[in-house]
């Protein structure tokens, strides 16, 4: 859910809709990630919180903020 103004609306739902279409490797990156944390538990919560934006936003296409 975001808050915007109307005049953005296309703006922001592109972003969205950009922000859900993650490419393949970063898809098996967050399963590895994700597998070391919740099966293995060899990471913490603060480093597994880290890890997991470090991947989401690897390329700079993916950075976006909405106020």
């Amino acid at each position: 859910m975001a808050i915007f103004n109307f005049k953005y609306k296309y703006l922001v739902k592109k972003q969205h809709e950009h922000a859900d279409n993650l490419p393949f490797y970063m898809l098996c990156a967050l399963y590895i990630v994700k597998h070391f944390y919740y099966t293995f538990n060899i990471i913490d919560d603060k480093v597994y919180g880290t890890l997991k934006q470090y991947i989401i936003h690897w390329s700079n296409e993916r950075n976006f903020i909405i106020l």
